[in-house]
């Protein structure tokens, strides 16, 4: 992956990072090696009820990291998500806004 980014990058391009944020230490060497320009980051649910939309319990410290590694920043970011009216409510879109201000 680094070489086609670095690849990339040789080419005077923009390079644009969509993320779940589940590997952060991919996304911390990406930006300390400057190849990446923008990450986009989906933030599914509140992360301690991640599971309920991704059907998979796993820890949420990685993706703590990751948003932290975005709140530095050193990168253009974004954070996004899908609002689905069955599984989000104004309480659920709160605690998420809290996480990564």
């Amino acid at each position: 992956m680094y070489n086609f980014i670095q690849r990339v990058k040789e080419e005077c391009l923009l390079v644009k990072l969509d993320t779940n944020g589940r590997d952060p230490e991919i996304v911390e060497q990406l930006i300390k090696n400057k190849l990446v320009d923008y990450i986009a980051m989906d933030i599914k649910n509140p992360l301690h009820q991640m599971h309920i939309l991704t059907g998979v319990k796993e820890e949420v410290e990685p993706y703590r990291q990751t948003i932290n590694i975005l709140l530095a920043g050193k990168v253009d970011y974004e954070f996004r998500t899908t609002v689905i009216k069955r599984y989000h409510t104004p309480k659920s879109i709160a605690t998420m806004a809290k996480s990564i201000q």
